[in-house]
């Protein structure tokens, strides 16, 4: 088992995920997929506070940088990315 992550509150942190087995699913195979992507973002900061500072939706990954407030990022990003996995599995 790895060692847990240190979350400080206030440190600002890089987030990188990839897609499963690196498909292309952040690609824009539909016309929605940006604005998901960019929705699931802001909907998962507007409940937990957390303050964005860049993102970027490449086609089999993303990158955002971001500040917690509290020791919340772990439910940001497990908001984030379940909003966002859910909203591309109702596309297909």
């Amino acid at each position: 088992m790895s060692a847990p992550r240190i979350m400080v509150s206030g440190a600002t942190t890089a987030i990188t995920r990839r897609t499963t087995l690196r498909k292309a699913f952040l690609a824009p195979w539909h016309p929605m997929v940006s604005g998901i992507w960019l929705y699931a973002l802001a909907d998962a900061q507007r409940h937990t506070d957390v303050e964005i500072h860049h993102g970027v939706c490449a086609i089999d990954h993303h990158h955002v940088t971001v500040t917690p407030e509290r020791d919340n990022l772990p439910e940001f990003t497990q908001r984030f990315h379940r909003d966002l996995s859910c909203a591309l599995d109702t596309l297909t």
